[in-house]
């Protein structure tokens, strides 16, 4: 069944469970996937848009991660931070939910609970409303 609406539906694709799966659902999220200058030799024309392979489909433009990624610059304005935000940005869920705890990131950067705790105070004006939140009750109060 899978199949036959597969092949009525050109821009449907059914992978088999031997296909490797991104891991990061972050990469959906890319303005041109990392591997694409292999796929179309470099000329820099997506495969599939001019003729060339019909396996290839193009990630969402800009996106969810280049629209925080250019927040990340305005909310959080001390360059050293920066890290500290980019591994919240990181640890963000497909539900847009902050998938690990302060002290974790504060671990994995090498800074105190408290820069991390802070840098994650600055993410949570970003919009949408809601990004970044650790619970329901904080994503209601974002």
């Amino acid at each position: 069944m899978a199949v036959l609406v597969a092949q009525a539906n050109p821009h449907l694709r059914i992978a088999s469970p031997q296909t490797a799966i991104s891991l990061n659902w972050l990469d959906g999220f890319r303005h041109t996937p990392p591997d694409s200058a292999a796929r179309d030799g470099g000329s820099g024309v997506a495969p599939g848009a001019g003729g060339g392979s019909d396996d290839w489909l193009p990630a969402a433009s800009p996106g969810l991660l280049s629209h925080v990624m250019r927040q990340i610059t305005l909310l959080v304005r001390d360059p050293a931070l920066h890290p500290i935000a980019h591994a919240n940005l990181a640890a963000l869920d497909p539900s847009r939910w902050l998938s690990q705890r302060p002290s974790d990131i504060a671990r994995t950067c090498g800074c105190t609970v408290g820069a991390a705790e802070h840098v994650l105070s600055l993410l949570q004006q970003a919009e949408p409303a809601g990004l970044f939140a650790r619970s329901l009750a904080e994503f209601l109060r974002l």
